[in-house]
């Protein structure tokens, strides 16, 4: 019996991967991630303090005006305290920026706000995910506020951003490079496997070490004598020589 099963191809999810040609019409991948840093999530945690500020001086404002319905202090109450976590969630979303980073056989190259910042990716290198540099300092900071308020009769849950998040680092001929910082493990993850399959997929496809093939062409070695392809065309090869 025929199963209308749905095909998953090996780039799909997230973060968003396409195949695209470099400059020498050979193959690259170009993987876009949203993603939230530290800075960008304080950042919207404010903007959505201050909005939900805002809709519940709104709310207050009108609900004197109706006094003759009983429901409306209630329905003030509700739009002063319900909708925070809704604006932080959506405050969140907005402030996140789209990080970009192409690799092709000989460079792996990522978008920074002052331009490209490229490196060769011909030479040693891997990719490795580490926890923030300020994470420990803002846990001792977080501690200690904690223990202030306890000993005041307080009770406070200060929010951790630096714990929170993590380095895509590229170690790249000894030396570290932080590629991206990300809020939240499963994104780092998701994007460190990423970089990871399209650098071997690159390596497969240049036949120098061990790589993963995601077609079978790329199992097979160019020959002599065979046309150049054009630029953004990857033709089937021949067969891998015995």
């Amino acid at each position: 019996m025929a199963l209308n099963v749905k095909k998953t191809e090996p780039f799909d999810g997230y973060p968003s991967t396409r195949v695209v040609a470099a400059v020498d019409g050979k193959r690259a991948y170009r993987i876009d991630a949203r993603v939230l840093t530290p800075f960008r999530a304080r950042l919207a945690d404010l903007a959505g303090l201050v909005t939900a500020g805002c809709m519940a001086l709104g709310a207050f404002t009108v609900a004197p005006a109706a006094v003759d319905y009983w429901w409306a202090p209630t329905a003030a109450a509700s739009i002063a305290f319900l909708p925070f976590p809704a604006h932080q969630w959506l405050c969140r979303r907005v402030c996140k920026r789209t990080a970009r980073i192409v690799l092709s056989e000989v460079q792996l190259a990522i978008r920074r706000w002052w331009g490209w910042e490229s490196f060769d990716r011909t030479l040693p290198h891997t990719f490795a995910v580490q926890s923030h540099d300020r994470a420990r300092s803002e846990k001792r900071a977080a501690e200690l506020r904690t223990a202030i308020a306890r000993s005041e009769g307080d009770i406070i849950s200060p929010t951790e951003y630096c714990s929170a998040s993590f380095h895509i680092a590229l170690e790249h001929v000894g030396q570290r490079r932080v590629l991206l910082t990300v809020l939240g493990l499963v994104e780092a993850r998701a994007i460190l496997a990423r970089l990871k399959a399209c650098d071997a997929a690159l390596d497969a496809n240049a036949h120098k070490g061990e790589g993963i093939a995601l077609t079978p062409h790329e199992e097979w070695a160019e020959e002599p004598g065979l046309i150049p392809p054009r630029p953004g065309h990857f033709p089937p090869r021949s067969r891998r020589q015995e």
